[in-house]
């Protein structure tokens, strides 16, 4: 099947951005029972999805790309630890990130591997759930070749905490190539779109802590 090439379609960071904000209010927040976060997370990532999905459906410039949520990704490579401490929390065999948009489970060319997401509601977000799902979208860049990672944080109710915080987690994490940190973009938004903030991973970082 013919791969589009980048010219003739929305680049992932606008397609993902047109997405995001497509998501209305009340997917940003669900009253569970028990395990809140999770469920939190789970109804924001399908509704995410939904929307990728419409965008993409129009017309087949991206019917040779498929769109999977939580699907496992076996590791090739070790997942490289940028110098953090007790990375034990690292998968080690095999990931299943949020949401991917490529062209096959077996493709592994930057033309077939589009956009990979993570995504973490704003509330209860620790340093250390930064950290981890900053070094797997780096790995995904790195070893899967994919076009653009992406750190979505949903429900965010201050944009430049939330930024600070993402700052202060990185200050452990070390080493890592521009080229990479350039393809990592961080997405924050809220109901209603009242915040929407997007930005590369090698914007925020101290310029000693990437390398060329």
């Amino acid at each position: 099947m013919h791969l589009p090439s980048l010219s003739q379609t929305m680049s992932a960071q606008t397609l993902l951005s047109s997405a995001i904000r497509n998501v209305e209010g009340h997917y940003h927040t669900f009253a569970g029972m028990n395990s809140i976060f999770e469920e939190a997370e789970r109804v924001y990532a399908y509704e995410l999805y939904h929307q990728l999905r419409c965008l993409t459906s129009k017309g087949d410039i991206y019917s040779a790309f498929r769109i999977d949520g939580e699907i496992n990704k076996a590791l090739i490579d070790q997942i490289e630890n940028y110098g953090l401490v007790e990375s034990h929390e690292l998968p080690r065999r095999s990931f299943c990130p949020d949401i991917v948009m490529h062209r096959a489970q077996n493709t592994r060319e930057e033309s077939g591997q589009f956009l990979i997401i993570e995504m973490k509601r704003n509330h209860g977000l620790s340093q250390r759930k930064i950290q981890i799902d900053i070094l797997k979208l780096l790995h995904y860049i790195k070893s899967l070749n994919f076009q653009l990672g992406a750190f979505v944080v949903f429900n965010v109710i201050n944009a430049e905490e939330c930024k600070n915080s993402i700052v202060n987690a990185m200050q452990h994490i070390q080493g890592v190539p521009i080229t990479f940190a350039s393809k990592l973009w961080v997405y924050l938004t809220n109901t209603n779109n009242e915040i929407h903030e997007e930005f590369t991973l090698h914007s925020i970082i101290p310029p000693h802590l990437v390398r060329v």
